[in-house]
């Protein structure tokens, strides 16, 4: 992302693909280590697809927004999560501080994203609600398929079309602002999840239920 900025003025066709490949090499991080660490269904997905990869910060956003509803709803009695820096797997790692509505004491899950669901709905489930509110899509295949379309703009950016020639996005500072947002959330992504391993510590449930959704959808249209 600093060479993309670095570029903005004297070339920002290429600052912004440096941007994108910014995102892509952070969401193929946090795919390699799923993989690495064997969660269930990592197998699944292949880790150098540019749609797998343009589909991480999409499952990430919906998680965000879902566990921003669980506090400003009150469901729980939590307050809004806080991000920590931790070395208590053994490495930097980060944590989620919880503060509890009332009292003058937080919860901190190890591993951080350890969150399961009780009761009729999955929490695979509930994550699939959110994500088709984010990308106002309803189907598996409609997901992806919007999916593909953000997968698509490095090729404009990239190579000319029977349409158009190579272009550029409109306004180059707000999208590597957006783009810097969106590396910081797979890179806080991955010190959520990476740190964590066995056998100190358990799968997240979290991570095994959107890892669930994030495989149904990216499968979806194959024949």
């Amino acid at each position: 992302m600093n060479k993309a900025r670095l570029l903005a003025e004297i070339d920002p066709q290429m600052a912004c693909f440096r941007a994108i490949c910014a995102e892509e090499e952070a969401a193929t991080s946090l795919l390699i280590s799923m993989k690495d660490q064997g969660y269930p269904l990592s197998d699944q997905y292949h880790i150098w697809s540019h749609e797998n990869k343009a589909g991480v910060i999409v499952f990430i956003r919906a998680i965000i927004n879902w566990s921003k509803s669980i506090y400003l709803e009150d469901e729980a009695g939590l307050g809004e999560p806080l991000l920590r820096s931790t070395d208590d797997p053994g490495r930097p790692a980060i944590e989620i501080v919880l503060p509890v509505k009332g009292a003058e004491i937080v919860l901190r899950p190890r591993p951080p994203l350890d969150i399961r669901s009780q009761g009729g709905t999955s929490l695979k489930d509930v994550i699939g609600s959110y994500l088709r509110s984010e990308v106002n899509k309803g189907l598996a295949a409609e997901i992806k398929a919007a999916i593909k379309v953000r997968a698509n703009e490095r090729n404009r950016l990239l190579y000319a079309t029977d349409e158009a020639l190579p272009g550029c996005f409109s306004n180059v500072e707000y999208y590597l602002k957006n783009q810097g947002g969106i590396v910081n959330a797979l890179l806080t992504a991955v010190g959520l999840v990476d740190p964590w391993r066995k056998p100190d510590y358990p799968f997240s449930g979290l991570v095994e239920a959107a890892l669930e959704e994030y495989v149904e959808v990216m499968k979806s249209g194959r024949r």
